[in-house]
């Protein structure tokens, strides 16, 4: 049986990737050079390593 921290983990895996994502779409509004760009960009890599330490532990849970 699965333990329940493994969809908690899993659930916040996905929420932090979507906002990743997200911000990487944004990122194509502006131009390469801007703040906006690189701000941008830097909240992209936030999220996406957010997210890997998430699913990490939901892995983590899921093997035990």
């Amino acid at each position: 049986m699965v333990r329940s921290e493994f969809y908690i983990e899993f659930e916040k895996f996905k929420q932090l990737s979507n906002k990743a994502t997200d911000w990487l779409i944004n990122s194509w509004e502006h131009k390469g050079d801007s703040e906006d760009y690189q701000i941008c960009l830097l909240k992209h890599q936030k999220y996406h390593k957010e997210a890997l330490q998430h699913l990490k532990r939901a892995n983590k849970y899921l093997h035990g």
